[in-house]
């Protein structure tokens, strides 16, 4: 009889697959029934197997493998592809999407995966050529990746808990972590990322803005920050510290209700916040002035021109903040725009505004501190993003698409044109002629021609490692996006970034 060794696991194997010195194992909870994730354990010596917690992947209901990759029938109704030919640096490099049916198994025979979904059909796909892939390099992250930005040989990578990554991309096929910055956040899904010289400028939910040092990328720190309480302006600077600051009915010599250093918690700027503060009253200590927030605001989108940075605001529109002193930042103008608004460009004197819901907003910025509403196109179909180059805003719908508006009388803008997509948009980028759409439930990049704006076409799709691509730029050569699994890297059709 042959040798048999044991290697314990916290829940019941249900599925085993074996490519060289490796095991992949899909995991299932022994009381409830659901398909955990799966684990790759090293046995390379198989009298020792040994957990490798490089990577893993959640909800694997059925796996096989074909030669250097290992292909995955996951419970969200998605069938991944990953590279393992190095096991502890295994690559995503393709996703099929079955949102629309589900999946329930696959089986492979020489070239051909077949895949049965969850209506009574069966797939057939060619995969004889797996390694023919657009993707580059690629690098994990702690968190799921929201934004990201490039300044020359690094990319900054806003995740959504309390993180900057900092990804040396002077290789493109071998991106590497150098460092991150701790911002002072819990879990927000509400981030984006500018670069503006040495400072990279982050929008944190209910945070706030935080300017990071980035003049050395090996080691970035928080230079100041401001924030926005229930229509007033309060500066914060240093992630969690208030400095003098005067509020309204409080006045003394000093122009202001003095404070010294009051620590505000953890830094949190958004809803129900209640601090007593003691007030001025000749000098005397007694009684208590009460300021009370019942607002909850979260800094979203930004964008930075000259000495201004431009953030919108969930609740309260647009927040122009002076940043001509990184270390003391502070909002110098606001505007109210209707509804929650979502991203910022900006384009020679002009903001172009996306408002969550229905449509692009312009605004004059010619004179920061005075900003004024020019025009508005009502677009009804959920906007997410959007991009502006010379006389036009390229804008993404969650429903509808790809919008192209004629914004060279900012006053009027009009449509000229528009293309479905297959699924749900939530970015786009413009690079050479090139719109390039990242779509939610979607295993694919998608990649447009805009010479012509009046008639947008389909050029292609690039896969991707995940089912949700959350942010995209172009720099150079290469088009970067970032996912829950990190940055990654694709060749770009476009030269330059516009």
């Amino acid at each position: 009889m042959p040798d048999s060794f044991r290697h314990m696991t916290f829940y019941l194997a249900i599925n085993i697959v074996v490519s060289g010195n490796y095991a992949y194992v899909t995991l299932i909870h022994p009381w409830f029934g659901i398909t955990l994730f799966l684990c790759n354990i090293d046995i390379s010596n198989p009298k020792e197997p040994t957990f490798d917690d490089s990577w893993y992947e959640i909800c694997v209901q059925d796996m096989e493998v074909k030669s250097d990759f290992l292909i995955m029938a996951c419970e969200n109704s998605m069938v991944k592809i990953v590279d393992i030919s190095k096991p502890k640096a295994a690559v995503g490099v393709g996703v099929m999407d079955f949102s629309e049916t589900g999946v329930n198994s696959i089986a492979i025979q020489g070239n051909r995966l077949y895949v049965a979904d969850g209506i009574n059909s069966l797939w057939f796909y060619d995969i004889s050529d797996l390694k023919n892939h657009d993707i580059m390099g690629s690098v994990r992250t702690p968190e799921p990746g929201i934004s990201v930005a490039v300044s020359g040989n690094h990319a900054f990578v806003a995740g959504d808990s309390d993180d900057l990554q900092v990804i040396d991309i002077s290789d493109p096929k071998k991106p590497t972590r150098i460092s991150e910055v701790k911002l002072s956040s819990q879990y927000e899904e509400d981030k984006d990322v500018a670069i503006a010289g040495d400072f990279a400028y982050i929008t944190n939910g209910s945070h706030g803005l935080q300017i990071v040092d980035i003049s050395d990328p090996k080691d970035p720190f928080i230079t100041g920050s401001v924030g926005s309480v229930c229509n007033s302006t309060i500066p914060i600077f240093n992630g969690i510290t208030i400095h003098p600051v005067t509020f309204p009915g409080l006045d003394n010599s000093e122009g202001g209700l003095s404070l010294g250093e009051l620590t505000w918690g953890s830094g949190y700027i958004g809803s129900s916040i209640s601090i007593d503060f003691p007030q001025d009253n000749g000098g005397s200590d007694d009684g208590w002035w009460n300021y009370k927030s019942g607002a909850s605001t979260s800094f979203r989108g930004v964008a930075v021109s000259g000495n201004y940075a431009y953030v919108t605001d969930s609740t309260d529109g647009l927040q122009i903040i002076d940043i001509t002193d990184p270390t003391s930042p502070f909002i110098a103008s606001s505007l109210d725009i209707p509804g929650s608004v979502a991203q910022i460009a900006i384009n020679g004197n002009y903001a172009y505004a996306a408002v969550s819901y229905e449509s692009i907003q312009i605004i004059d910025i010619s004179d920061p501190l005075q900003p004024r509403l020019m025009g508005k196109k009502y677009i009804g179909k959920y906007v997410e993003d959007l991009a502006v180059s010379g006389d036009y805003a390229y804008v993404a719908c969650y429903y509808g698409g790809l919008q192209i508006v004629n914004v060279a009388d900012p006053e009027v803008p009009f449509f000229v044109g528009s293309i479905a997509l297959q699924g749900y948009a939530q970015s786009v980028t413009i690079s050479n002629g090139y719109a390039y759409m990242a779509k939610k439930r979607s295993g694919t990049i998608e990649v447009i021609d805009i010479s012509a704006p009046g008639n947008p076409r389909h050029v292609s799709n690039l896969n991707t490692p995940t089912y949700a691509t959350s942010d995209l730029v172009v720099s150079g050569n290469y088009l970067y996006g970032v996912d829950h699994f990190g940055l990654v890297v694709y060749r770009s059709l476009g030269a330059q970034t516009q």
